[in-house]
């Protein structure tokens, strides 16, 4: 007869009475404390036993010690089981074939007996319940670390100050953090569990242009930069990046910098996207001073070059005007005095020809140093000429040759004060 229809069967007689089964255990192993464990823990209640003695001649096998930490009868002697009128079961779990009929033998009529072949039963069950509850617990513990992972990524992403959009390989959003709610108005529960290009298109679509196709998958599906795709974007090898004018909830507009990077498993495959919308509307703001303050810096400049070239000028003509035109009156006059000398007069004469000759040089310093300044050639040839002569004049320096290759292309012309352009 099986345990549970022999069992069945002594519970029929037993329910009229409301009693449970008074039982004894032979065999004090490992079999009987796997019993009296899932007796305590309430395991068994199917079978509604109430064990009143366990017996074995080993008094420290762990089925006695268990026994009688729970308060329950022990014995080494197997026969004082009879002492407890009204037994109702026994269960033999020595393994003795030999133990197990001597039970039959002395055993009062209407108690019955389950041998030994029940223990791997119970045993087996024991283990299987172990094993169950042991994967249970870890399922539980298991479900708690990734309850406690999505709360640290959470805390984690709403401590950013950028608004941050987590996706799946599908583009459906998985999470965002507080500050693309501050930024959107939108709660996490109207977001998550939607698609990223609906979303942004419900919000965004008049001010991103995003009405009519979602950028992002066209840029993972065609390979495309997204500069090809809509001026102002540009693409980095797994990052998409691009700014933008966006509005916030309020309809302030702001420009974002929004990156969207891919996830990668072990395996290489993309798991999830994460989009990053940073507020760089500071950024720009200083990007526009900056660049008003380089083209300020640029006419400044400018104006001081011409306002240099323009002193170069003047000095040089003033310099060829006046001391170039004294000079060259001195000269004259010089050489008007040498012509009325007589002959006799040898030393003024002399001396009038080294004065002569010292106003020739400072013609020339004079003429170099206008050059210097301002070479005339410049105003009256042009830059080409301009430079052609001042080649020249750098190869009679220096003895070192030079050979000018001027191109149309590579003049800059500008126009002076008269109109003429060089």
């Amino acid at each position: 007869m099986g345990i549970e229809k022999m069992v069945t069967s002594i519970n029929y007689k037993t329910r009229g009475a409301g009693r449970k089964l008074r039982t004894a255990i032979i065999g004090g192993g490992q079999g009987c404390k796997a019993v009296l464990e899932l007796v305590v823990e309430g395991r068994m209640s199917t079978f509604n036993l109430e064990i009143l003695c366990v017996v074995d001649p080993n008094p420290r096998s762990p089925g006695i010690v268990y026994a009688q930490e729970l308060g329950i009868f022990t014995s080494t002697v197997m026969k004082k089981i009879l002492e407890f009128k009204a037994l109702d079961l026994i269960i033999e779990l020595t393994g003795s074939d030999q133990i197990l009929a001597e039970i039959y033998r002395f055993i009062p009529s209407g108690t019955r007996v389950l041998d030994h072949t029940v223990a791997r039963v119970f045993w087996d069950l024991n283990e299987a319940d172990q094993n169950l509850r042991k994967q249970l617990q870890e399922k539980i513990e298991l479900e708690e670390q990734l309850k406690r992972d999505r709360k640290q990524l959470q805390d984690i992403i709403n401590s950013l100050g950028d608004a941050i959009i987590v996706m799946d390989q599908g583009f459906i959003i998985e999470a965002v953090n507080a500050e693309f709610i501050k930024n959107t108005g939108l709660a996490s529960d109207q977001v998550i569990g939607r698609e990223c290009c609906e979303v942004l298109r419900e919000k965004f679509g008049s001010v991103w242009g995003y009405d009519s196709q979602c950028l992002v998958k066209e840029v993972i599906k065609t390979g495309k930069t997204r500069r090809e795709i809509r001026e102002g974007v540009g693409h980095r090898g797994e990052e998409i990046y691009y700014e933008y004018l966006n509005k916030m909830k309020n309809g302030e507009l702001y420009y974002e910098a929004t990156s969207i990077s891919a996830i990668r498993d072990s395996s290489w495959d993309i798991t999830h996207y994460v989009r990053v919308g940073t507020d760089i509307s500071d950024k720009k703001k200083t990007e526009g001073e900056l660049q008003r303050s380089e083209q300020e810096l640029r006419e400044l400049s400018t104006h001081m070059r011409q306002i240099r070239e323009e002193e170069r000028k003047s000095i040089a003509r003033n310099i060829h005007d006046n001391l170039g035109q004294s000079l060259t009156a001195l000269k004259i006059d010089m050489s008007w005095l040498i012509k009325r000398l007589s002959d006799e007069q040898l030393p003024l004469i002399e001396k009038a020809n080294e004065m002569a000759t010292m106003i020739d040089q400072n013609i020339q310093t004079v003429k170099k140093i206008s050059s210097e300044l301002r070479p005339e050639v410049l105003d009256i040839l042009g830059l080409v000429a301009a430079i052609e002569w001042y080649a020249e004049e750098f190869s009679e320096r220096t003895g070192i040759k030079c050979a000018l290759n001027l191109g149309e292309d590579d003049i800059i012309r500008y126009e002076d004060d008269y109109g003429r352009t060089g």
